[in-house]
Order: C-alpha cells, then sequence, then structure tokens
C-alpha cells in the first residue's frame, strides 16, 4: 500500500513539472511574437502598428481620412508644422512668407512675409517662436505673435559642407531641433544620409550626426530589402506624441522611415497625387498630417486619423 502512495506522488509530481513546463514554453513564444512587433515586421498594406504602453496605434497609409487640395498659392509647399493652437503652419520654398492654415478646410488664415526669396525647407513653432529653415542650413527666428515685426533673427547652424539642409523636427520632451540633410554627407567615410540635432538658439547638440541613416538601418527597417540610401532623402521630420518615434519622410520614392532606437520601419507611400510628400506633423490627438507639392498641380494635404485598438 505504502509503494502505491510513493507512485501516486510521484505521477502528482511529474504531472505538475509538466504543467509548469508547458506554461514556461508558452509565455516564452508569447515574448517572441511581441519581440517581433515591437522590433516592426513592416506592414506591406500601408499600414503601420506601434506598441508601447500595451497600446496600439495604427495608421493606414493607404487610406486617409481626408484629402483636401490647397489653395494655388501653395502648390510649392515645403514644410508644415502645429503653431500651437490647433492651426497648421507652413513655408514654401520660393518666397520668404509664413502661412497659418485651417486644418479642416485647407484656407488660408494669415499670410506673413519674414524674409526675401529663397529656398525655406522647414518650419516648427517653439515656445514663442517660429523656426524657418533655409536649404543652406540659415534658421529663421520669427516672433509668433507678430510675425510681421522686423524681430526676426537669422543664425548659420553648423552644418556640414554640402548638406542641402531640407527636414526640420523638434523633440519638445528633449528641446532639440532636428535637422536633415538631403544630400549624403560621408561621415566618418560611409555613404548615408545624417540627421543633426540643435538646440532652439542655434547651438549644436553635438558634432556627431543624432541619426545616421545608411545602408544597413534601412534594410533592416523595410525587412532586408535592397533599399540604399541613394533612394532615401529626408524631406520632413516629426516626433510622435505617444511612442516618440521619428517619422522622416523622403520626397524621393514616396518613402516613410518610423525610427526609435529599438526599432525601425520603412514604409512605400501608395497614395494617388502624392508626387513629392514634404511635410508632416502631428496635433495634440496624434491626428497625422501629411503634405505633397503640387508641382503641376495643386498641392494636397492629407489627413490620418489615428485607430486605437
Amino acid at each position: 500500500m505504502k509503494a502505491v502512495y510513493v507512485s501516486c506522488a510521484s505521477v502528482l509530481v511529474l504531472l505538475l513539472v509538466g504543467v509548469a513546463l508547458q506554461e514556461m514554453q508558452s509565455d516564452s513564444i508569447s515574448e517572441r511574437r511581441l519581440d517581433r512587433v515591437v522590433q516592426g515586421i513592416p506592414a506591406l498594406d500601408g499600414t503601420e502598428k506601434q506598441v508601447g504602453s500595451r497600446a496600439i496605434i495604427t495608421y493606414d497609409f493607404s487610406r486617409p481620412t481626408v484629402e483636401i487640395r490647397l489653395p494655388r498659392r501653395l502648390r510649392e509647399i515645403s514644410a508644415l508644422s502645429m503653431d500651437g493652437s490647433g492651426h497648421l503652419l507652413a513655408v514654401e520654398d520660393e518666397s520668404g512668407h509664413l502661412y497659418k492654415i485651417d486644418p479642416q478646410t485647407g484656407e488660408i488664415i494669415q499670410r506673413d512675409r519674414f524674409g526675401s526669396g529663397g529656398d525655406y525647407e522647414g518650419v516648427e513653432r517653439v515656445g514663442d517662436r517660429i523656426l524657418v529653415l533655409r536649404s543652406s542650413g540659415h534658421l529663421y527666428s520669427i516672433d509668433a505673435e507678430k510675425p510681421k515685426s522686423k524681430t526676426t533673427h537669422r543664425t548659420k547652424l553648423k552644418l556640414p559642407g554640402g548638406c542641402d539642409a531640407e527636414a526640420l523636427g523638434y523633440d519638445d520632451l528633449k528641446d532639440l531641433l532636428l535637422v536633415g540633410c538631403k544630400a549624403q554627407d560621408g561621415v566618418r567615410g560611409r555613404k548615408g544620409r545624417s540627421i543633426y540635432a540643435f538646440h532652439p538658439s542655434g547651438e549644436p547638440f553635438s558634432d556627431e550626426p543624432y541619426l545616421f541613416i545608411d545602408d544597413d538601418l534601412l534594410a533592416a527597417a523595410c525587412g532586408y530589402c535592397k533599399k540604399r540610401t541613394r533612394s532615401f532623402h529626408p524631406s520632413a521630420i516629426a516626433v510622435q506624441p505617444s511612442t516618440r518615434e521619428l517619422y522622416i519622410l523622403s520626397a524621393v520614392n514616396e518613402l516613410l522611415l518610423i525610427y526609435s532606437p529599438d526599432s525601425s520601419r520603412l514604409i512605400r507611400l501608395k497614395l494617388d497625387r502624392l508626387p513629392q510628400p514634404e511635410g508632416i506633423t502631428f496635433d495634440r490627438n496624434e491626428v497625422l498630417y501629411m503634405v505633397s507639392e503640387g508641382q503641376s498641380k495643386k498641392a494636397t494635404l492629407y489627413v490620418f486619423n489615428p485607430i486605437r485598438n
């Protein structure tokens, strides 16, 4: 009888061990699945999913929530951002005008001249100033309340020769401006595109690139496809409010790179009438706005509402 008790106890122990091993294996599989999501397996259908604090935010880039044709005056629009009051700010690359736009209708609410004609490629609201980037690397600081006044200041950013500055973003938590070079600057002998960080005053955050976009980064971001840096030219930068990822547009080949230190994803935008995506920004509700130059037609503003799962 005693032997029977021992045998039953042994069987019970073996069963418990088996259950524990099964649970551990299940947890391991779940962790591997989560790792694949966090690492950013690219979505081929134009959707983009993010994982953070157990919330998933999806933007369906194949289906904008709204498409708005902008006034013909904005045909050469080259940058987009929010002004802090719910309106869009924009510049275009032929004249020194600052535009305030109604995001619901695309109508121009206000138009002010801040400088002479030139190739203006970026705009951001930082505190009580509006900062505009010129392709030459000059940063214009404009009084947000009095954009027509003569209080505009101009600073030359410390960028490598031949940078051709085309993208400007602002990380409000780090209080850093992010400037993207359209041309290859050959950092450390490697081919790639650099993004540099500056304090809002124009002082460099570092002499080294804040982010260096090379072939390896692009290949990993698109699932080890054959994308090369020659096919990616930063034209706009925005920081996603919740995930803090960098959304970097390339007007060439209509590409969108979504970058964080933990993962990267490269998405090919397949929108109709998107000949040259030049601006991207988010509002407080995480609605994403993207704008494309019109070339021979009117420019288009695309609105993407976040899908929360």
